[in-house]
C-alpha cells in the first residue's frame, strides 16, 4: 500500500516521504490531514479513482504507531463494505506500506478542494442550531455518512470507479461469505408487499435503512426508527439515530443504529421492525429466512421482490385505496399508464439501484 502525503501530514505520522511517481496500480492513496472543529479529519483519497474516504477524531499517533493506525482504518474500511479478510490481508499490510510526498498539484488540490466542500456543507447543516451539540453531527471514527457523501457525488460510476477497480484487480473480494437471507414485509391489511435481501450479518441497521429506502422506493424524506419485539409482536426496545432538541425529533447520520449489526440483533430477537414517516406509520417487519455459508456475490443483493409500495407521501393504507381507485375509475384509459405502477420493484430494477447507491 503506497501513501502519498502533505508535508504537514507526513510530520503528523512522524514519517519521512520518498520521491516516487504515482502510476498505474490499484493499491495508491492520498491523504491529507486537516483540523476540523477541534479534532483531526483525515481525508484519504484512491488515487487511481479519487474515491474518497473521511476519517474524523483520530488522535496524532505515537512514532512507531503510524503504521498500525493507518491499517486498522483501512481494515475497517473495507470491512465496512463486506470485503472478506483474505483480501483484505492482501490489500493492508504494514510491511508493504510506504510513504511518499504527494507527486502532483492535482492531487492537492482535489483534497483541498473536497475539504472546502466538507466544511461547507456542515456549516449549512448547523447554521440553524445556535446550542445545536456539533459532536451529534460528528461523533465517530469513520463517517460513513460524509463519505457516502463524497462517493456519489464526486465518485465516477465508470470502469475507473474505485469498486470496479477493485473487482478486477481482486476477482476474490466477495468469495467465501457468510450471509443471511432476510424478509421484510410492509404491514398492510389489504396487500402483501414483500422484499427478500441477502446480507451480511456485520450489516450495520444505518446501512439496512438505506436498503430498504431502495428496495420500497423511498426518498429517505422522513425520519425512521428500528424497534426490537418479542415473539408476539410487542415492542421491546427502540434501536435509532433520533435525538430531541427544543420538542423536535432530528436525525443523526452516527447513533445506535450504525454501531448496531443485523447479526447481533437476531442473537436476541427473532424479529424487529422498521418504521418510517411516523405520521404515515408505515411499518416493515423484518424476520430471518435461513443462513448461507461461502456465497461468493456483492452483498447486498436483492433476493425476492413482490408488489410496489404504496407512495411514501401517502398517510394511510385508506388513502393508497383511494389512490387506486381514482385510477380504476376516474382516470381515462389513455392516461392512465402514467398512473400506473411503473415496476419500479422488479429484482433487477432494485440490484440496479442498490449498486448505484450502495457499491460507491
Amino acid at each position: 500500500m503506497r501513501i502519498f502525503a502533505s508535508d504537514s501530514t507526513l510530520e503528523f505520522f512522524n514519517q519521512e516521504g520518498s520521491p516516487q511517481k504515482a502510476d498505474k496500480s490499484f493499491n495508491q492513496w492520498a491523504m491529507m490531514v486537516k483540523r476540523f472543529k477541534r479534532r483531526n479529519l483525515l481525508l484519504l483519497m484512491h488515487v487511481p479513482s479519487s474515491y474518497l474516504v473521511i476519517f474524523y477524531g483520530i488522535k496524532k499517533p505515537a512514532k512507531n504507531k503510524s503504521k498500525d493506525l493507518i491499517t486498522q482504518l483501512m481494515r475497517e474500511f473495507y470491512r465496512s463494505k463486506m470485503i472478506n479478510e483474505t483480501v483484505i490481508n492482501q490489500l493492508v499490510s504494514d510491511d508493504e506500506l510506504s510513504f511518499h510526498s504527494i507527486p502532483t498539484k492535482k492531487i492537492t488540490r482535489y483534497l483541498e478542494t473536497r475539504y472546502e466542500d466538507l466544511v461547507s456543507s456542515f456549516n449549512d447543516f448547523i447554521s440553524d442550531f445556535d446550542r445545536f451539540d456539533q459532536d451529534t453531527y460528528l461523533q465517530s471514527d469513520l463517517i460513513d455518512e460524509m463519505n457516502w457523501f463524497e462517493g456519489i457525488h464526486y465518485q465516477r460510476k465508470q470502469a475507473d470507479s474505485f469498486f470496479m477497480m477493485l473487482e478486477e484487480n481482486y476477482p476474490d473480494v466477495y468469495a467465501n461469505t457468510d450471509a443471511i437471507e432476510i424478509k421484510t414485509k410492509l404491514l398492510l391489511d389489504n396487500y402483501n408487499v414483500e422484499r427478500h435481501f441477502i446480507v451480511d450479518p456485520d450489516m450495520s441497521l444505518h446501512d439496512l435503512h438505506r436498503l430498504l429506502q431502495i428496495g420500497y422506493q423511498y426518498t429517505d424524506s422522513y425520519v425512521h426508527s428500528f424497534y426490537t419485539l418479542d415473539d408476539t409482536g410487542e415492542v421491546l426496545d427502540e434501536i435509532s439515530n433520533l435525538f430531541e432538541w427544543e420538542d423536535y425529533v432530528y436525525s443523526t447520520p452516527r447513533g445506535i443504529e450504525n454501531e448496531t449489526t443485523i447479526g447481533e440483533v437476531f442473537e436476541e430477537v427473532s424479529q424487529f421492525m422498521y418504521v418510517y414517516n411516523f405520521d404515515a406509520d408505515w411499518r416493515i417487519l423484518i424476520t430471518p429466512i435461513k443462513k448461507h455459508t461461502n456465497i461468493n456475490m456483492r452483498l447486498p443483493h436483492c433476493s425476492h421482490s413482490f408488489s410496489e409500495a404504496p407512495h411514501e407521501t401517502l398517510e394511510s393504507e385508506e388513502d393508497y385505496d383511494f389512490y387506486l381507485e381514482f385510477i380504476e375509475h376516474m382516470v381515462h384509459p389513455l392516461l392512465r399508464h402514467y398512473f400506473e405502477m411503473n415496476l419500479s420493484f422488479d429484482l433487477s430494477a432494485i440490484n440496479n439501484l442498490i449498486e448505484k447507491e450502495m457499491y460507491r
